[in-house]
């Protein structure tokens, strides 16, 4: 299995089970047309216009149907450049990975992924299909796109008939934050995870509030203009009685009515929504639909998520907690506990370690050799090392989580309990440091991290609290 699908059953499996794509909605033109008569405004001037033109005044029903005809060609010019613009974007979002096919590792457009696909996947890839891990060497994944947290997952290999739980899978959008894996492609296209949480967001189709607000507006006119053309009628039949000509009265009516409709109303609105739309395209924004901007404009209430919106979904060194007694400084034993730096994509705490570093720290982490790594373990929380000086001494360090370290009887100060409460209530990561010269574990200290605000959140809560939302 390991060999891959050859050439010939990748073909055989693309022809049956499709590309590895989403299916991209068609924007066909007649149907953008017809979608800007689904509310009741237009089809109430196009109304206006027939009964004008029965009424044979050609002038004014040709100007309600200018109206309508330059307010449905802005809002279709619109929707179809907009929807161009984003397909054209989509063709340079196309990657290539790693398969092997035919006993061997080969590059192929992500699309063109079937079942069964042995991917190699590797630190900074993001896996391309729903997939079963097969091998995995130190394995951490990225699954914000699901669960909205930035700290790496673990994942481990599932052996052949063994049931594949959630820590031996692989969706469709998670990145590989450390180690690489061979993964067998279980689902594609619109059978993956992902694309069943595209599909039912895709599935919810309301109009818009602009829309509805007309249609509340045009129900109203319709409702006043009947009430009218029948008070007239009634009022006109009482005062002349039998002299009353009905004819020219139903004309009166109609045309009474006709002239209450505010004709240019739609032209007015598509106007005003284009400058916002332009003013959103100064800031790079594609606005696919018209109505949208006035939605966005309305907002009063804003959910959204944290991670990489508001903070910057990478983690920084915070602050550390050295206990009474230890010889080594936290922050340089979890730097010597930190592995893989050198890949291109390391993982989070690491790296927050080693930008951490002072010089003095950096020059003693330099003077240790690494002998031997420790993996990181879910099951324990923790990570290790053992270092070696220039001397010939030589440490364990341990590295992992609070509760590790606790149920080992490794925290006996008092104060702690304290501060990693503090530490928590900022939302703080904190991660425990010990060391081992040969005497026994030894407890080091803390070292905390911070998902940090971005630098334009403070101003965006402001400006949202200037705009009420």
């Amino acid at each position: 299995m390991m060999n891959g699908l050859s050439s010939q059953e990748a073909e055989e499996r693309l022809a049956r089970f499709g590309p590895n794509a989403l299916p991209a909605p068609r924007h066909v033109l007649l149907w953008l047309i017809l979608r800007q008569f689904r509310g009741i405004f237009n089809i109430l001037l196009l109304l206006a216009a027939a009964i004008t033109f029965a009424l044979r005044e050609p002038i004014d029903a040709s100007f309600i149907l200018f109206f309508v005809f330059v307010g449905v060609s802005l809002n279709v010019y619109q929707e179809y450049k907009s929807n161009a613009a984003v397909e054209k974007l989509k063709t340079y979002l196309v990657r290539t990975i790693t398969v092997r096919r035919d006993g061997r590792d080969q590059e192929v457009k992500t699309d063109e992924i079937v079942p069964g696909d042995i991917l190699k996947l590797e630190a900074g890839d993001i896996v391309p299909a729903d997939a079963v891990v097969r091998e995995a060497r130190e394995l951490l994944v990225d699954e914000t796109t699901f669960t909205g947290e930035s700290v790496p997952v673990a994942k481990f290999a599932a052996g052949d008939g063994e049931e594949a739980g959630e820590e031996r899978r692989l969706l469709q959008g998670v990145v590989i934050v450390r180690g690489n894996a061979l993964a067998e492609v279980t689902a594609t296209g619109t059978r993956t995870r992902l694309a069943a949480i595209a599909a039912t967001a895709s599935g919810v189709q309301e109009e818009s509030e602009l829309v509805k607000g007309i249609d509340r507006i045009s129900a109203f006119i319709l409702k006043a203009t009947l009430i009218t053309l029948l008070f007239v009628i009634l009022a006109n039949v009482v005062i002349d009685g039998g002299d009353v000509d009905l004819p020219e009265l139903l004309i009166f009516a109609i045309a009474l009515a006709i002239s209450v409709i505010p004709e240019a109303l739609p032209l007015v609105l598509t106007f005003t929504l284009s400058r916002g739309a332009l003013r959103f395209a100064q800031q790079d924004v594609v606005v696919k639909r018209l109505a949208s901007v006035q939605d966005l404009g309305s907002v009063n209430l804003l959910c959204t998520d944290k991670t990489g919106t508001i903070t910057e979904n990478r983690l920084a060194y915070a602050g550390f907690l050295q206990a009474l007694g230890s010889r080594y400084h936290p922050l340089l034993l979890a730097r010597l506990a930190a592995h893989g730096l050198d890949e291109r994509n390391p993982e989070p705490f690491d790296r927050a370690v080693e930008e951490a570093l002072t010089p003095e720290l950096r020059a003693e982490a330099e003077s240790f050799q690494i002998l031997e790594e420790e993996a990181f373990d879910p099951a324990l929380r923790c990570n290790g090392a053992l270092a070696e000086r220039a001397d010939g001494s030589r440490i364990r360090v341990r590295r992992g989580s609070p509760e590790y370290f606790a149920e080992r009887g490794l925290l006996e100060e008092d104060g702690f309990g304290g501060w990693l409460t503090a530490e928590e209530r900022q939302g703080h990561r904190v991660l425990g440091v010990s060391y081992d010269e040969g005497d026994g574990p030894l407890f080091a200290g803390f070292v905390s991290f911070v998902d940090r605000l971005k630098e334009s959140t403070r101003e965006a809560l402001d400006e949202a609290r200037r705009l009420n939302v």
